[in-house]
This record gives structure tokens, C-alpha cells and sequence, in this order.
């Protein structure tokens, strides 16, 4: 689903997974799994925070060198609970904890590229 829709987004921008992989040091199997895995709690939970007011590509350009902590701060300044979160998505207050306080992860790091290649985070997960 979420998958599905960075990797035509992607195609769309004739972004190819190899000079991904490359620029931002992964292998390339790494880009086919975050377009074709079935939807884990951070999809869900950006696409939470996409559909409840926070800008995904505004994060993902910001000089945050944490992009997990600015997605924090952004829900808190919007005044969404950790209980509405993990209500509506399913996971523990430990799960939503570790999403929003670790490191940039490769995964992020794919995001992070897409958006400064134009690809829309909240078409994506909005």
C-alpha cells in the first residue's frame, strides 16, 4: 500500500533503486523492501501523523538532525495525545516511545532522499 506508492512516485520522478541505494548507503535490496513489505507501525504511524496535520515533506526538509524527535515535537504542538496514536494504529505506548525517539533510520534516510527528489510524503501517507 504505502509501498506501492513511493516506488510510482518514484518511477514517476525516473528515480532508479540502484543510485538510491547508492547515494544514501544501502544496498539495493534494502529500497525493494520498503516498496514491497506489508505496512509496519512506522508507516502507519506516519501516515497518523500525515492525516492529522503534520506536513511529512516540511519534516523531511527540515535541519532536524533527528527527524523521528521534529515528527514528536510537531504532534505535540498540534496537541495530538500518544493516546489517540496508539489507539488508532495499534501499538503499545513502548512502540509509539521507540518510533519517536530514535535515530535516523535507512528508512528514513529513503524518505528523507525522496522528498528532496519531489516525491510527496503526504500523497503518499496522507
Amino acid at each position: 500500500m504505502f509501498g506501492k506508492k513511493l516506488k510510482e512516485l518514484r518511477q514517476g520522478k525516473h528515480l532508479q533503486s540502484p543510485d538510491i541505494a547508492k547515494k544514501i548507503g544501502l544496498h539495493q535490496t534494502s529500497v525493494w523492501y520498503f516498496e514491497n513489505r506489508d505496512p509496519e507501525s512506522i508507516d502507519l504511524y506516519l501516515s497518523f501523523l500525515a492525516k492529522n496535520g503534520v506536513d511529512l515533506n516540511k519534516a523531511f526538509t527540515s535541519e532536524s538532525e533527528n527527524i523521528a524527535r521534529y515528527l514528536k515535537k510537531e504532534r505535540q504542538e498540534l496537541k495530538i495525545s500518544w493516546q489517540e496514536i496508539t489507539n488508532s494504529i495499534g501499538i503499545s505506548q513502548s512502540s509509539l516511545s521507540y518510533l519517536e525517539n530514535r535515530d535516523n533510520t535507512p528508512f528514513i534516510k529513503y524518505l528523507k532522499y525522496l522528498v528532496q527528489k519531489d516525491v510527496d510524503l503526504n500523497q503518499v501517507f496522507g
